[in-house]
């Protein structure tokens, strides 16, 4: 291992660590006393760092940098699958480090082969197939916030959609929405997406003004949400009653 190579690894355990919710793909070749150092790394902060580590090799008189940030690239878009596997790298063979739910708010990155580099909505970083991503750019200015969240494991939303092309045939809990009419036991919810559907009223939940992020509810609320995935297999960064994880 070179010492540029050391002053990497030192950059990358020192500012990017956890490689789940950050980012360091970064390469550099010395040559004439020159370091040529180019990539993506997850902010101006990991940028400055790794020139400063790649600075104090020794022999080394410049680095010439060309590390780009996530946040300088960054664009804007959501899911239009039920869920989608967010993976460690552009393979679907890679590990899936999480999953994004259908409408979830999602930052976009660079691409590569059918593939783009995203922050789910969890923070987690990693590589989504491009098929998953909004098919055209949308709006993402309109500063569309849920005001609830799908409460049932899965909801089959049959014909009642509306941009049926742009929407599943089910949606899971966890997936949020916006409260748009109501008729005793049905809903009508859009989503970030820009489309419609009619849900079952007691399937979704409108999220407190208090903690946007949460349901209102009670702990007894919680279990009965929990016994709701008995008997769902685990899997590694799952988050649907398909299979999900610990966490």
């Amino acid at each position: 291992m070179t010492p540029v190579d050391l002053a990497l690894q030192r950059a990358e355990a020192i500012y990017a660590a956890d490689g789940r919710g950050t980012c360091f793909d970064v390469e550099a070749c010395l040559e004439n006393n020159t370091v040529a150092v180019e990539g993506i790394v997850a902010d101006e902060r990991t940028r400055r760092g790794t020139v400063r580590e790649l600075r104090g090799v020794p022999g080394v008189e410049r680095v010439r940098d060309d590390l780009r940030a996530l946040d300088d690239i960054a664009e804007r878009t959501t899911i239009e699958s039920a869920v989608a596997s967010v993976r460690g790298d552009p393979d679907p063979d890679a590990e899936q480090t999480t999953q994004a739910l259908y409408g979830g708010d999602v930052k976009a990155y660079d691409q590569r082969d059918g593939w783009r580099r995203i922050r789910a909505p969890d923070g987690y970083v990693g590589w989504i197939e491009c098929r998953h991503l909004a098919s055209e750019r949308l709006d993402m200015d309109r500063r569309w916030t849920p005001d609830a969240v799908v409460t049932d494991p899965s909801v089959v939303l049959n014909d009642d959609r509306s941009g049926s092309d742009r929407i599943p045939d089910r949606i899971f809990a966890g997936t949020g929405c916006r409260i748009e009419a109501g008729d005793g036991d049905r809903t009508t919810i859009s989503f970030r997406t820009g489309t419609e559907a009619t849900v079952p009223a007691d399937s979704i939940r409108r999220l407190s003004t208090a903690m946007p992020n949460a349901p209102v509810g009670t702990g007894e609320d919680v279990v009965e949400i929990a016994r709701q995935f008995l008997g769902t297999p685990y899997e590694w960064g799952g988050v649907t009653i398909d299979g999900i994880d610990c966490s």
